[in-house]
């Protein structure tokens, strides 16, 4: 290596460099030293290697003595430090220490060297250590806490993919790992803030959450102590616990080998829920019931089947023997199908010799007689059912007796069959004349109302004229008073007479229609101002739904005014003050619709289709303080039907009451 010509080699003049420390060069696995050589103005421009330990030999692949008087930038290459020359010269200039990590070749094994940098009397020194187990282990330890990491990781997501809640708490019963299922049972969203308190404390925020407003403190409280004792006895042993919500978890919590806990639930909502729709439909049944496993051991029944067994209680795994023994207490006699009698020993070896079914009477102390049947299902459990047939064996007696007295009774039963058909031609002959009573009835009906409906108006004109005072006043109030009672009672009078003159012409055929294209809109405004002074007198509220002035029907107007103020009277008279009634106006596709709404005393469901017949109404009198002749709604019906319409009816008591007219167009 040449150097600048103004540059002196300081091993030419120089003296032999003293050993090296004893200690350092057994505190590391080697050591070398160098010299900086300086240029022009003090600057360092080089060093040149003074002392290679025997350590440090195993690291340069140079003798030791091919090394010392060399420039440091051949072996730092050799090392593939591309800045080490400048850090060697930064030490030497400044006095700081450095190091450098490097790798090098020791025969045919790569080893990780850390090599120290720092003053060295007028020199440096370069302490080298190998670290390459180290490393190696830093390595592992790096790579274990990657795996840990993600072992950590992918156990979290599977407790977190499990819909069972799982939770774990250390020996001083706090929570070092849950699941989402958990957090959730536990009215929680983030474990964040969960993760090292007590299960205590967990315990009490969750259950006060989850039953505020449900639950007293004295019931929280005797809650709390009961869990607790669970958790901290840990058996394993599976025990359930129910939410205010309905959400039903089955519990396990075992210890652990560090002396904490391990709790594993599994909700059981549905399961409960199908359990308890199986005791329902148990109890619901008339039959008593159980069923036994293929060991013959109880697993379900009902109240009927233990009612049997009274007083002894039964649980469950009861064994089938033990079951038949108790019931036979209060149990008479036994007999197959047959009518033989069996002893209970026989009743049970049957029991067990039975492939598919057994069947078998069991009669009791107190008169009772039972049919039990057995069935062995597909996988060998045996379903057992009681039936109560005490009737039906008296009626089996009894109809050995009855096929006797049956026998005669053909005969007689023959002679009634010839009279039933010569009552039955009387009876079609009667029918006939009550259709025609009842057409006389009808023509009576509207001769009657035509020839009082004369007289009727002359009463009416008259009154009126009284109450008007046309001729002169009357002088006497009372009088006056008199003179409207008769004018209102007549008018009432001629309303009824005209009811029922157009129900009796309906029912005769005779009623004809006008029809003509009329307004809609035409027909609602003039029933309004017809209705108007009676909705002001009863204090209620009229509404009706705006129309288009040219929304046309062919109808007669009359009639169907005359069906919207019965409709209208009956909402006025059915609705208390304050009420509402609306009418609305539909238009269909095939024709119109009319909506007469009240928010009265309504009417049954029951009662609508009575309701429709002429002179039925709602309620008796003694009850119904709204009189009528019970003609209104029947005489609407027969008129829309005229029109080739329908009359609908919604109501419920209390709820109000719904017309709807529906016309063609």
């Amino acid at each position: 290596m040449s150097t600048p010509s103004t540059v002196t080699d300081p091993l030419l003049t120089a003296p032999d460099i003293p050993p090296s420390d004893t200690l350092l060069e057994a505190a590391f696995d080697g050591v070398l030293t160098a010299k900086p050589i300086h240029g022009t103005g003090s600057r360092i421009v080089d060093l040149r290697w003074t002392h290679v330990s025997a350590g440090a030999v195993r690291f340069t692949k140079l003798p030791a003595k091919l090394l010392v008087g060399m420039s440091c930038q051949g072996l730092l290459d050799s090392w593939h430090l591309d800045d080490g020359l400048s850090r060697l010269i930064g030490v030497a200039a400044s006095g700081q220490p450095d190091q450098v990590d490097i790798t090098a070749a020791v025969g045919t094994e790569a080893r990780a060297l850390a090599i120290q940098i720092m003053p060295y009397g007028d020199e440096i020194a370069l302490l080298c250590r190998d670290v390459t187990d180290q490393r190696r282990a830093e390595f592992r330890i790096r790579e274990l806490e990657v795996q840990t990491a993600h072992a950590e990781r992918r156990l979290g997501e599977a407790l977190d993919a499990s819909p069972d809640p799982f939770a774990m708490f250390d020996a001083d019963d706090r929570l070092v790992l849950c699941n989402k299922s958990w957090l959730a049972m536990t009215y929680r969203e983030s474990a964040d803030s969960l993760l090292g308190q007590s299960a205590e404390d967990i315990l009490r925020a969750a259950v006060t959450k989850g039953v505020l407003g449900v639950w007293n403190r004295d019931e929280i409280e005797a809650f709390i102590a009961w869990r607790m004792e669970k958790h901290r006895h840990p058996t394993g042993e599976p025990f359930q616990v129910r939410r205010v919500d309905g959400r039903v978890f089955m519990i396990r919590e075992n210890p652990s080998q560090d002396g904490g806990v391990v709790t594993v639930a599994s909700e059981i909502t549905e399961i409960e829920r199908g359990r308890e729709l199986l005791d329902q439909a148990l109890e619901s049944v008339d039959e008593a019931f159980a069923l036994y496993d293929r060991s013959d051991r109880l697993v379900i029944w009902n109240s009927k089947f233990a009612h049997r067994t009274a007083p002894v209680k039964l649980h469950k795994g009861m064994d089938f023997v033990a079951v038949a023994h108790e019931a036979a207490h209060n149990v008479v006699r036994l007999l197959d199908m047959d009518g033989n009698p069996m002893t209970l020993d026989e009743r049970i070896a049957r029991h067990y010799a039975m492939t598919t079914s057994l069947e078998f009477e069991r009669h009791h102390h107190d008169g009772r007689v039972s049919l039990i049947r057995e069935r062995r299902l597909p996988d060998g459990s045996i379903a057992l059912t009681s039936t109560t047939v005490t009737e039906l064996k008296r009626k089996e007696e009894a109809l050995r007796d009855q096929v006797v007295a049956l026998k005669s009774a053909r005969t007689q039963a023959e002679k009634q069959a010839a009279h039933l058909a010569k009552m039955a031609t009387l009876l079609t002959a009667e029918k006939e004349r009550a259709e025609a009573a009842n057409h006389t009835k009808t023509q009576f009906l509207a001769n009657m109302s035509h020839e009082l409906r004369t007289p009727l108006n002359a009463i009416l004109g008259f009154s009126e004229i009284l109450k008007l005072e046309t001729f002169g006043p009357i002088g006497v109030d009372r009088y006056r008073d008199y003179a409207n009672d008769i004018h209102a009672s007549g008018d009432h009078l001629l309303s009824l007479i005209n009811d029922l003159l157009d129900m009796s012409k309906i029912e005769a055929g005779k009623y004809r229609l006008h029809k003509e294209p009329y307004p809609i809109e035409s027909i609602l405004s003039s029933v309004t101002r017809m209705m108007q002074g009676r909705v002001d007198e009863a204090e209620l509220r009229l509404r009706i739904d705006h129309v288009a002035p040219d929304l046309m029907l062919t109808v007669d107007p009359r009639a169907i005014k005359q069906v919207l103020i019965n409709l209208l009277a009956n909402a006025i008279k059915f609705t208390q003050p304050g009420g509402l009634i609306d009418v609305e106006v539909e238009t269909l596709g095939d024709g119109v619709s009319i909506q007469v709404r009240d928010t009265g005393i309504g009417m049954p469901r029951a009662a609508i289709p009575r309701l429709l017949k002429p002179f039925e109404q709602a309620y008796s009198p003694e009850i119904n303080p709204h009189e009528g002749s019970g003609l209104g709604l029947a005489l609407s019906l027969a008129l829309v039907e005229l029109h080739g319409g329908t009359l609908a009816i919604d109501s419920s008591e209390g709820a109000g009451t719904c017309v709807t007219v529906r016309l063609p167009h």
